[in-house]
């Protein structure tokens, strides 16, 4: 299985095997989130999409609009959770709520969209320093691909979300990049992007997937 990790930090691991395992709707939910290089030097090291592209609180998503939390909602809930179309949409964008972060500290929303096939959204937080990206449709074995995505990436863990899997990656120790944690809820990939201990990042994950639970 190849996994689909958003804005990765390093190359994306791409190939003929991301349709079989994830369907070709999830290969539109990766360009959405991964964007394509059209012009001008790459931004980072190049994967077979592309060149891979480190996030912004400015600039999350590559090529993505600014929209109100309204539109992004509706377009998130008229996607289908699975790459086959068959699950029903009615998705819902599940903002935490912990001491650390509450749904109204959440800043600018941006969104890439392709049709109804599918969806990411990603939300900032600005004075947190964190950005949750939300894409559909999500992968229809979360624990194999969270398995697989511990066992390609470097330096990443395997974290229990209260019986929910999860991966994540400490931030560097130099500041260079985000640290992240990345899991599925609600028929959504989500990924928590953050400067910030991998800690303080389960703890948003967790109120996201708690409150999923409550909302479903």
């Amino acid at each position: 299985m190849t996994h689909l990790r958003l804005r990765s930090r390093w190359a994306w691991r791409w190939g003929a095997s991301l349709v079989a395992c994830v369907g070709v709707a999830a290969v539109a939910a990766f360009a959405l989130v991964h964007g394509t290089q059209t012009s001008g030097a790459p931004r980072g090291p190049s994967g077979p999409l592309g060149p891979d592209v480190i996030p912004t609180l400015a600039q999350p998503l590559p090529g993505a609009k600014s929209v109100s939390m309204s539109v992004a909602s509706t377009a998130f809930g008229d996607t289908p959770s699975t790459s086959g179309g068959t699950s029903a949409a009615g998705g819902t964008i599940v903002l935490p709520d912990t001491p650390q972060v509450t749904p109204p500290d959440a800043g600018a929303v941006w969104m890439n969209q392709a049709g109804n096939v599918a969806v990411a959204v990603a939300v900032t937080f600005p004075g947190q320093g964190l950005i949750i990206t939300y894409t559909r449709p999500a992968v229809s074995n979360p624990s194999s691909y969270i398995q697989q995505a511990v066992s390609e990436e470097p330096g990443s863990q395997l974290i229990s979300l209260n019986g929910v899997p999860a991966w994540g990656i400490p931030e560097p120790s130099n500041g260079s990049n985000w640290g992240l944690i990345q899991f599925i809820a609600g028929g959504a990939i989500i990924q928590i992007d953050g400067h910030t201990d991998l800690a303080s990042l389960q703890t948003v994950a967790q109120s996201i997937v708690d409150r999923s639970t409550t909302s479903g």
